[in-house]
């Protein structure tokens, strides 16, 4: 069983459609949020996905979009929730459908080595819908 939330992207785009469902400008903050919602979730084995990674801050053309970010504000600012997820034991992780610096978050080895790698998750990833480019 696996829940789709919660979802962490930062909100950076005020017309962003989905800030409804995000947990804050704040990575601190948005970080705290999501390590309860992942620990409450999984109580009921139940395996929370954490949703966008990475850079799927705006819904204008997300399909097309190419999230171009300092790899300093990248990891500073956009990746410290995804960090306090997979702390707090997350099961998944849906990636977005955006590109980070020009390639898919589906098959991007840096932000997916940085997932895997560097953060040492140890679950699944699936793409958000039609996030797959073969």
């Amino acid at each position: 069983n696996v829940h789709l939330g919660p979802g962490v992207n930062l909100a950076r785009v005020p017309w962003c459609g989905r800030l409804y469902e995000y947990l804050g400008e704040d990575p601190f903050l948005a970080g705290a949020l999501v390590a309860a919602n992942v620990r409450g979730i999984q109580t009921s084995n139940v395996s929370a996905c954490v949703k966008h990674y990475l850079g799927n801050n705006q819904e204008y053309n997300r399909n097309g979009m190419d999230a171009e970010i300092p790899m300093r504000a990248l990891r500073e600012l956009y990746l410290p929730p995804y960090a306090a997820a997979v702390d707090a034991g997350a099961g998944s992780f849906m990636v977005g459908v955006n590109m980070v610096g020009g390639l898919r978050n589906s098959a991007n080895p840096t932000t997916l080595g940085m997932l895997f790698d560097e953060l040492g998750f140890e679950g699944f990833c699936m793409t958000d819908w039609a996030g797959i480019v073969v």
